[in-house]
């Protein structure tokens, strides 16, 4: 029993939750659910941001917990003075948490290391698929465990197998599932209208340009059909995007909508959901917003690109095709809109797997678990 008493009996486990912001990457929504599910009589959880950007996340986070500006790294170089800030950020930590729990992106190994030095237990969540750098390396070896999202990632990271727990995102059924539909009006739609929506960051992995020629190739002959554009990007990139779509004369059949609060709404309004993501190095980790599709009774269009294999059962919850190929993504778009049945079955499908593999209440629980284990150890 860690300091010679049960902590787990004796006063709330005090977690710290670091991740760069909760402004872009879906590991902010998946840190967000774990948050507000936590038992409080159990667990008091803080979270340590790099970088505020006071958006509306951060905003509904700070009424049910305290949110700080509080980078837990130092700076690799100079290495002179690595040793000092190792240790005063250590020194500063000690006593101050019971677990720290990492939701970066990044390969920062330093992290882990304040966490050894300040004796306290260090959980990363691999949010990505990248791997195979020293960095990495060092970063798995301090930490005590390693949460994968799918089975891609414990593929890639096989040699820490011991260390590694596969907990899935999991999302708030019952939110997607009894959203109100948004208004179609509101964006220019007609009730008739076949509606597929992308909610994904826009940056170059996510296959938005791929998904846009793809869409060029099929939207003569399906007329009805619009496509939806949810996220955000750099102001150069997105300019790029909406460029392209002008030049292919495909401005009135896709629309950008930017960041949303209210993406259940819409995609109860929609007929399905398409996810274009590249394989170029770096995939999807998982692909949550499969999942909140599919807890929305979408049909979905997927690329094979790590996580998304995992989730999509291709031909049952919707198509799995190719990645990096817009005519295959054209192809899938073709029997979506042409198959109303597909549509309804692979829906109902999707949603029955949400329901019982991505539900947000396991992985809460099996959040707790891991918690309650690594303090008892």
């Amino acid at each position: 029993m860690r300091n010679g008493y049960n902590i787990l009996k004796t006063m709330p486990i005090r977690i710290i939750y670091t991740i760069n912001n909760l402004h872009t990457a879906g590991s902010k929504l998946v840190l967000a659910n774990l948050i507000k599910r936590l038992d409080r009589k159990k667990f008091e959880p803080v979270i340590a941001v790099n970088r505020k950007y006071d958006v509306h996340l951060e905003r509904e986070l700070e009424k049910i917990s305290k949110v700080f500006e509080l980078p837990l790294s130092a700076a690799t170089r100079p290495r002179i003075s690595l040793p000092f800030e190792l240790w005063r950020i250590s020194h500063k930590l000690k006593g101050k948490a019971d677990i720290i729990h990492s939701f970066k992106y990044s390969s920062d190994w330093t992290e882990p290391l304040i966490a050894r030095l300040a004796g306290i237990p260090y959980i990363m969540t691999k949010t990505n698929l990248s791997w195979n750098t020293k960095r990495w390396w060092i970063k798995s070896f301090l930490s005590n465990k390693i949460v994968c999202l799918s089975d891609a990632q414990i593929k890639l990271m096989a040699k820490w197998r011991n260390k590694i727990v596969k907990i899935p995102v999991g999302v708030d059924i019952e939110q997607f599932e009894k959203a109100t539909p948004a208004s179609r009006h509101q964006f220019g739609l007609k009730k008739s209208d076949i509606v597929l929506v992308s909610v994904a960051h826009l940056v170059p992995v996510k296959g938005h340009i791929d998904l846009i020629h793809a869409f060029f190739l099929v939207h003569k002959e399906l007329p009805a059909l619009k496509l939806l554009l949810v996220g955000t990007g750099e102001p150069e990139y997105v300019t790029k995007l909406k460029t392209l779509v002008n030049s292919l004369g495909l401005k009135e059949k896709i629309i950008f909508l930017g960041e949303s609060n209210n993406v259940p709404s819409i995609l109860k309004m929609s007929d399905g959901k398409i996810l274009a993501t590249r394989n170029e190095g770096r995939k999807e980790a998982f692909g949550t917003a499969l999942v909140e599709a599919m807890a929305a009774r979408l049909p979905v269009i997927a690329t094979k690109s790590g996580g998304p294999e995992e989730i999509v059962v291709n031909n049952v919850t919707g198509w799995l095709v190719d990645a990096n190929n817009p005519e295959a993504l054209a192809q899938a778009i073709r029997e979506f809109y042409q198959s109303p049945q597909k549509r309804e079955q692979f829906g109902r499908a999707g949603f029955e797997r949400a329901k019982k593999l991505y539900n947000v209440n396991l992985m809460v629980k099996r959040h707790t678990e891991i918690y309650n284990e690594i303090l008892q150890s």
